[in-house]
């Protein structure tokens, strides 16, 4: 595993001691999630010392330029993966005036605009391009038309706990309603603290639960306050397993997610969950009426009154939550993996005959 800075953040270290770690240091400007063009050269260079050291039979690029892993790859035997876990279709937060311009000109066809030569490039110097979800690779060919099918794979992220099924009892779940993830501006976090405003005084033995950090929390909190919000706590960051297993309902109204693990792991721990339509890959996730509930994006009354109807039928609450902790299975670690061992094979035999996947 070659990587570039450390990240602590309190929570269990989720890498195996027997995977070997390599840093390469001397990076000056990285920042979480992006390099400077100018410090591609670089990265270029000390990335392919380290590859001739290792000599590996495949290469996994998790977020970096694929043209530069392949420029540090060159002479090199080996196959290189790229894992795209973002959305394709890019709809940012618009603040600037050069994306006003850019946004109004171009009108729905913006999104695909901005990403397509990137992602051109990442499918070019990539043997395989891995997907989180099936809605995406649809986004994929529809953005990349002359992709080949056989090319784009679909492998969602494993769960990451090891939840036992048997110390889940969905009739002892708590009357608290959750929210879990960074409190940042895409979640939303705003959307649902004005559905539970319209619900609150009808439960009033139920709270709701903020469980996470972000540049945003604060804003969060005074909005909260605000709306004079009564049954409500913001946990800060804190390990989410304990309160999934407690809560009985998630709520999330992301702006848009590449996948949205989070929902995984409130099924899998019978916490079901009620989610906006706004980002393609949550049908991956949600059937609605069977293992959670979809609501029409930017109707905050339809969320509201979703949440109520969840917490005044406790049978269909149950019902769900039962569906959702069978249909997560299809994430285990053990599921996942299988899907890698199968690409790994798939892209040697490949490599080594000089066909296409």
């Amino acid at each position: 595993m070659i990587y570039l800075w450390d990240r602590t953040n309190g929570i269990e270290e989720l890498v195996d001691r027997r995977v070997k770690t390599i840093r390469i240091d001397g990076m000056t400007n990285i920042r979480d999630g992006a390099i400077k063009g100018t410090e591609l050269r670089f990265l270029e260079k000390r990335l392919r010392q380290t590859l001739m050291l290792i000599i590996p039979d495949i290469v996994i690029n998790q977020w970096m330029p694929s043209s530069t892993v392949d420029r540090a790859m060159r002479c090199l035997d080996s196959a290189l993966i790229k894992c795209h876990h973002g959305v394709i279709k890019h709809t940012p937060q618009i603040k600037r005036l050069r994306q006003k311009v850019f946004y109004t000109v171009f009108g729905k066809k913006a999104g695909w605009i901005r990403m397509y030569p990137e992602l051109k490039k990442d499918y070019i110097h990539s043997d395989a391009w891995v997907l989180l979800s099936h809605a995406t690779k649809r986004d994929a060919k529809y953005l990349i038309k002359w992709a080949e099918e056989d090319r784009l794979k679909v492998i969602p992220n494993p769960l990451p706990y090891s939840v036992n099924e048997n110390n889940i009892n969905i009739d002892k779940k708590k009357k608290e309603v959750i929210f879990v993830g960074r409190v940042i501006e895409l979640k939303r976090v705003w959307y649902l603290l004005e559905a539970w405003k319209m619900i609150e005084d009808k439960v009033p033995d139920w709270k709701f639960r903020v469980v996470g950090d972000g540049a945003f929390l604060e804003n969060e909190k005074k909005h909260a306050e605000e709306l004079s919000i009564k049954n409500i706590v913001f946990e800060g960051f804190k390990e989410a397993k304990p309160y999934m297993q407690e809560a009985s309902v998630l709520m999330m109204a992301s702006s848009q997610e590449g996948f949205c693990m989070v929902i995984a792991e409130a099924q899998q721990c019978g916490c079901v969950p009620v989610v906006t339509d706004s980002f393609p890959a949550v049908h991956d996730l949600i059937q609605d009426g069977r293992n959670g509930v979809l609501t029409s994006d930017n109707d905050i009354k339809e969320f509201a009154e979703a949440v109520y109807h969840l917490i005044c039928h406790e049978e269909q609450r149950k019902k769900l939550a039962k569906a959702a902790m069978a249909d997560s299975q299809r994430f285990s670690v053990a599921s996942i993996c299988d899907q890698w061992e199968s690409l790994f094979k798939t892209v040697k035999i490949c490599r080594k005959y000089g066909s296409q996947i």
